[in-house]
This record gives structure tokens, sequence and C-alpha cells, in this order.
């Protein structure tokens, strides 16, 4: 071969060896390109939608601040669909409704980028129009509503339904059962305004038993709900067991409920964006105020299609240990504020990967023969509901000095409680009272409550409740227990101190409350079912426009309750005594 013909046959080879190269590098490429296209087309949602509820709002624009934000969110989002729903107003309110409607179209001022909205129709829009039908057409029209009380839609082959407060349960079922037939596999994705009873947190005791029994019958059912306000930082928002249930807390504020304790109301602005998949519809918690997601590693995932056995969030599944105390933690006792009617406890904060949910309060008092005898148990949330930079590593709590008597000795444990209702061991402190400050005086006292005080059925009337061995029973939703209108004569700003003992049989709530006007002038409390012992609850309040109170007491199921001691205090003068500050 010539010199000439191996330079030309080399530079041959050499470029096909070369387009071979290009030709391997490009099919790898190609090929990488194909697998990242699917990867992340499939970690796009189908759709979104953005969720709030009992926004409360007033006549004022100022109430709908909250919505605003929520509607900043959802458009930064870029949701699909907004719901809100239901419990839109405190009562209904034309001016607050034009207000929600101008705020949402400001944000969304690009009408052909403005996402549908929803709402359900429910119970604080009606109030101060009485009729149902009319409130829901005025409602309709004043917020320039999209959707009927009744409606239904499909969005990319995902069948949603929308359903009022005040329902047909037939309606309902049947309404459910033609979608179930319809899209046998896929979601039946339901907004309502109650959550079926005894499923998501508060749900117990305002919960709707219809809509529970109803729904136990469609496991395909992600029930997505309102009504009990409270934080989307709780875990037990979302829960699973015959179906799937989902509350979307408040945009306004939430005050709990807990054994033993009128809790103070706090202010809430939760939201959740609802990501649709293929194979999965994920929940992401936020705070419109701060922009912040709650838990961004950690969204609710609900995987499709459902299945019980598999289902993550069944409350046997989400048990995941009690909370426990730091090593050598201690419980310290403070009279620091006994002036101030209180005693302080503090102690280091338990730890648990869902964060604390409640402190347990068992209060013991101490006989003539040494004896421990339970007087009362109490709770209070833990900072779960708090922006992280706000939680603490130790707590600070307050008693009333109304469970204790002067010179007596007591026995007080600290229970760290997580979501699930798993209890960790104690922290554990004794102390001998000192005197009580003389700074309260007694307008009503009585040691027979039974007799001594009418006890009603029902919001209005005097039909007396029926006694079975010494014990009230449940006859309704709602009974009263009555007082001397004088005890409550005194000055606006005057402080009251109201004590009851009482045991119970089944789980019981009540709240002080005025008739006419309504209106509480603290939270509700709740009792666990208890008859072992006398349970010493005690609301403290200060008096308002000379209202008139009555205890409004509700029970669930054959609940019976019975009233041992009862004492109204009001406040005087405070008594300088001198106590030792730490015990």
């Amino acid at each position: 071969m010539t010199a000439k013909k191996f330079i030309i046959s080399t530079f041959f080879e050499r470029k096909i060896e070369g387009y071979q190269h290009a030709g391997k590098i490009l099919f790898v490429f190609l090929f990488l390109f194909m697998i990242c296209t699917k990867i992340f087309a499939a970690e796009l949602p189908l759709f979104q939608v953005g969720i709030m509820t009992d926004t409360h709002i007033r006549n004022d624009r100022a109430s709908c601040r909250r919505c605003r934000c929520a509607f900043e969110i959802f458009k930064t989002a870029g949701v699909d669909l907004i719901v809100n729903l239901g419990d839109i107003a405190e009562r209904h309110s034309p001016e607050g409704y034009r207000h929600y409607r101008d705020i949402c179209n400001e944000v969304f001022s690009d009408s052909r980028k403005k996402p549908r909205n929803l709402i359900v129709y429910a119970n604080h829009d009606q109030l101060g129009i009485g009729n149902w039908e009319e409130a829901c057409r005025l409602l309709k029209k004043r917020i320039s509503a999209s959707n009927d009380p009744y409606d239904q839609l499909e969005i990319k082959g995902f069948p949603i339904l929308i359903f009022p407060e005040f329902m047909d349960p037939e309606r309902y079922r049947k309404t459910i059962e033609a979608a179930v037939k319809k899209y046998p596999d896929r979601p039946i994705i339901i907004f309502d305004h109650p959550p079926a009873c005894d499923t998501t947190d508060g749900s117990a005791f305002w919960g709707c038993k219809t809509r529970r029994r109803i729904l136990n019958q469609f496991p395909s059912v992600i029930h997505i709900s309102g009504h009990t306000h409270g934080s989307l930082q709780n875990e037990r928002k979302i829960w699973q067991g015959d179906f799937t249930a989902v509350n979307a807390g408040c945009l306004s504020s939430w005050k709990g409920k807990l054994i033993g304790c009128a809790p103070e109301s706090k202010e809430n602005a939760g939201v959740l964006i609802m990501q649709v998949f293929p194979s999965k519809i994920l929940f992401r918690r936020y705070d419109a105020e701060t922009r912040q997601e709650y838990r961004p590693d950690k969204p609710w995932t609900v995987p499709l299609p459902f299945k019980k056995e598999n289902a993550p969030y069944r409350l046997a599944v989400r048990k995941n240990g009690a909370p426990g105390f730091p090593e050598n933690a201690g419980l310290q006792l403070s009279t620091e504020q006994w002036k101030a009617n209180k005693l302080l406890l503090k102690f280091s904060a338990a730890n648990h990967p869902d964060r604390t949910y409640c402190y347990r309060f068992e209060i013991e008092e101490q006989d003539g023969g040494n004896q421990w005898r339970k007087i009362a148990v109490t709770e209070r949330f833990g900072d779960f509901y708090l922006p992280e930079k706000q939680q603490k590593s130790r707590m600070t709590y307050t008693v009333s000095t109304a469970y204790f008597r002067s010179g007596k000795k007591y026995r007080i444990s600290v229970f760290p409680i997580n979501f699930y209702g798993e209890t960790g061991s104690p922290l554990i402190a004794e102390l001998r009272v000192p005197s009580l400050p003389q700074d309260w005086e007694t307008v009503f006292e009585s040691h027979d409550p039974m007799n001594e005080c009418p006890f009603y059925t029902g919001l209005h009337g005097k039909t007396k409740n029926a006694r079975k061995n010494d014990f009230y029973q449940r006859t309704s939703w709602i009974h009263r227990l009555i007082f001397p209108d004088h005890v409550w004569n005194a000055p606006n700003g005057t402080e009251y101190r109201f004590i009851i003992d009482v045991r119970t049989r089944g789980v019981w709530q009540m709240v002080l409350r005025q008739m006419k006007p309504k209106f509480y002038p603290c939270g509700r409390l709740y009792l666990q079912s208890e008859e072992k012992f006398s349970q010493r609850c005690i609301m403290e309040f200060t008096q308002q426009d000379n209202h008139n109170y009555c205890l409004q007491v509700s029970g669930i199921d054959n609940a019976e309750i019975r009233f041992e001691y009862l004492r109204i205090e009001r406040k005087k003068n405070r008594a300088e005594d001198s106590v030792p500050k730490t015990l």
C-alpha cells in the first residue's frame, strides 16, 4: 500500500470511528433525556386545589386579611380550584361577602388565570337570616358563588362532590353511590363542612353521626371538612378507617378540646393545598400569614387506590411511642404568682418526633390518714401549634389556687401525651399549701346542687331533666344548670371564678353561656368518664355587659352526670399575703 492510500484509509477509518463515538454519546443523551422526562412528568400533579375553611369574616375589610393571604398562596402555587369549606362569615354578612369577593378579584386580577371558586354552604352563613334555603340563595348571589349547595364536577377524570351542612341523608348517600359506580377506579373527593363523627380531631363531639354511617359504606371516599377549627400542625387532622378523612383546620381562631380546662383562644392561619397525582394525593399544610409550609418533608400522602389494611393514617399504625421527659428532668412548683391566685408548674419539655400534644396534670390531696385522694385532672396544650422558633425547651403553666385548701398537702403529677393518646411517664412533686389569698368573696355556694339548682333539658323551656340513681341522664344534646340571678350582678370588668365538682359516666362538655344574645365568657371544658372520684372544674372569666349565665352541659350517647358541689366567687380587693416564693 502506498503512503498516499494509507493516509487516506486511516483518515476515513478515524472519521467513521468518530461518528460511531458521537452516535453512542447522542444515544446515551437521548436515553437519559427520555428517562428524566418521564421522571419529572410523573412528579407533576394532575391538578391542585387550594382549601381554606371557617374564615369567619365580619363586615369590615380588615377581617378578610387572612383570606387575602390564602388567595396569594394559592396564586403562587398555581392552583386549578379554590374551595372554602364554609362558615365564610361569623354571621350572614353582605358587606363581608363583598369584601371577600373583591379581594379574590384583586389577587387574581387576570381573569384568564383566575381559578374557579367553590364554597360549602354552612351554618354560620345562615345566622341572621333564619330560613336555610333563603340564606343559601342570598349567599350565592352576594359572594358570586359558582356552585349550588349540592353540586359536582370532574377534573382530569377525578370526581368532586360538594354538599351543604344541612343535607338530606338519602340524597347524600345516593349521590356518593352514583359517583362510586361511575368512577370505580377513582377516589371520590367530597368537600363538606362537618366532619364525620369520631374521625379527625374534634369530631367526637362536633362530627356528624349520619355522615359517618353513610361514608363507612364507601372506602374510596376522601372526605374533606372544616367546622371543628384547630391547627393543621395537629397530626390528627387526617384519619383513615373505612374511608379517608381530612380536616382543614380554620383561617380564624381555635380553642380546642382539653380535659378539665377551658382553653384560651389562639389565632390561626392554616390552609391546605391538595395535589392530585395518578397514584396518590398529597395534602401540603401552610401558614397563610408567614407563607411557611408545615413539615414540607412530610406532607400527608394518601396512596391510591385506597386499601384499608395498608392505609398509613390508621390510628394503630401511627402510634409510635409516648413522649418522654429528658433524663433527670424534674417538676418545680412555684408560688411566685400566688397573689394572682396561680400556682406555677415548671419543667423541661417532653420529646417526641411529632411533638407533644398536651400535658395532663393530676392533682391529689392527702387526707388525715396520709392517703392520697385524686381531686382533679386538667390538661394544657403543648406548643406543637407554635412556629418552631417559638417552641421552648422549658415549659411553664399555671393552675388556679381554687383547687387547693390552706394547710393541706398535695401531690401533682405531669404526664406528656402525644396526638394519638399515648401517655408517657410522669414528673411528680408535692407541696404543702400556704395560706390562700383572701381576695375572693363567695356569691353563691351549694353543697347539694342536684336539688338546689334546676337542671333543664334543651335550650328553652323548663323541662326538668330525668334522674336515675342520683345521676342526671343525657336526654338531649344540650342541658342547662340554672343559678340565682343575683350572682352575676357586678360591674363590667369584675373577675369571676366558677368552681364545680362533678362525677361522670361517659364524656361530657361544659361551658358558661348567656342565652340571649348568645355569648360564652370562656371556652368549653371537657370531662372524661370518671365516677370513681369527684372532678373539680374551674372556669375563670371577666363579666361583660351585665350578662346572666347558665351552665350549658352536653354529653355523648348514654352519658350520665352528677353535680356534687358548686361555688361562684367574685374578686374583691386583693389581700397582701406574704408567701414563700418557691416550694
